[in-house]
């Protein structure tokens, strides 16, 4: 959807140009590119060392995250690096992919609720064409970090799952093995 969406940013947004970093697992999309003729403002990178993804990073007005659809599988890691760089993430994913979170908690949030192409172009004409949208976009994507990914946050999870299932590991004592399934 991102590359179809190309032509219709630029329309609104000229000097947009689409940079694809890390590995392109299906060449389709730069065969899109070429049948859309926007070829030339897609660049794939490829592969590069994490070291320097800030610095690509730093370079984004926006990054989108919709590559993958609407399976939840937009919001992965490196999703979540680029909202906790502060780069406004247009995600597409359902607001219930994370586990106890709803994120249309996280007002500023672009989250797509399809992935067409008009949603996903409006989506990131608006972002790029208007600063306080971006700002809150940042704001949101921080704020989830920090709320679920931080380390603080990850060791309480931790120490509650310890502390839920410490009964029954001592309960079983030496004989703890047999609450794991072989396989």
């Amino acid at each position: 959807p991102l590359i179809e969406a190309l032509p219709s940013v630029l329309q609104r947004v000229p000097d947009a140009h689409v940079v694809v970093v890390g590995e392109v697992f299906d060449h389709q999309v730069l065969h899109v590119a070429d049948r859309l003729g926007v070829r030339d403002r897609v660049i794939a990178v490829g592969r590069v060392p994490h070291e320097d993804i800030p610095d690509w990073l730093s370079a984004a007005t926006v990054e989108a995250h919709v590559l993958q659809g609407d399976d939840g599988l937009g919001l992965d890691v490196s999703a979540l690096e680029s909202m906790s760089f502060g780069v406004p993430t247009v995600l597409s994913v359902p607001p219930d992919a994370l586990p106890s979170v709803n994120l249309l908690d996280y007002p500023g949030l672009p989250l797509l609720r399809s992935a067409t192409r008009q949603d996903l172009s409006t989506m990131l004409v608006g972002l790029i064409n208007d600063s306080a949208a971006r700002t809150d976009a940042i704001m949101a994507g921080r704020a989830i970090c920090q709320d679920v990914f931080s380390g603080s946050v990850v060791v309480d999870k931790y120490i509650s799952i310890y502390g839920a299932t410490r009964p029954i590991i001592e309960a079983y004592g030496a004989n703890a093995s047999q609450l794991v399934p072989e396989s």
